[in-house]
């Protein structure tokens, strides 16, 4: 019961050795979880399965760095706004990888889309700079804000009591 509440209940505070170790494991999971646009799953399930994941993520990820900010007497704010420029990035890039996703679903039978989204991404760079390859491109950086944000919050120093 207390690991569930380590990753699903965003009170209480989380020192900065449980955090590093939970945060891996959240990203591990965000990386497992572009597997569910692997090519055979999309064609049983489409993309619900990695939408559906998404929003999960997302709270697991704040829960933990909502504690971690506590545990440091900072203010939860920060973490909020980085979940919610995370989540805006994501439906954007679901956005572009469903006008992409024809494109690529033949391209590589085990290779998950979304990474072959990507690629696909920077190949039109290469070709045509058009508002649709910016926003999606402003999207793909803003998801580096969230391991920054999490390196950041594992730094700061525990508040004493």
């Amino acid at each position: 019961m207390h690991i569930l509440r380590l990753f699903f209940t965003a009170g209480g505070r989380l020192p900065s050795g449980c955090f590093a170790a939970a945060v891996v494991l959240i990203y591990a999971l965000w990386l497992a979880a572009h597997l569910l646009t692997a090519p055979a799953l999309l064609a049983r399930a489409g993309l619900w399965p990695f939408i559906l994941a998404q929003p999960l993520l997302i709270w697991v990820w704040f829960a933990l760095h909502a504690k971690r900010l506590r545990d440091a007497g900072r203010a939860v704010a920060p973490a909020q706004g980085v979940a919610v420029i995370y989540a805006l990035a994501v439906v954007l890039l679901l956005l572009v990888g469903v006008y992409f996703i024809d494109g690529v679903a033949g391209s590589a039978a085990s290779t998950p889309a979304s990474a072959l989204v990507l690629v696909q991404l920077l190949n039109q760079l290469r070709t045509s700079l058009d508002a649709f390859i910016i926003l999606a491109l402003i999207a793909c950086a803003s998801l580096l804000v969230v391991p920054v944000f999490s390196v950041w919050a594992a730094m700061q120093p525990s508040r004493a009591e």
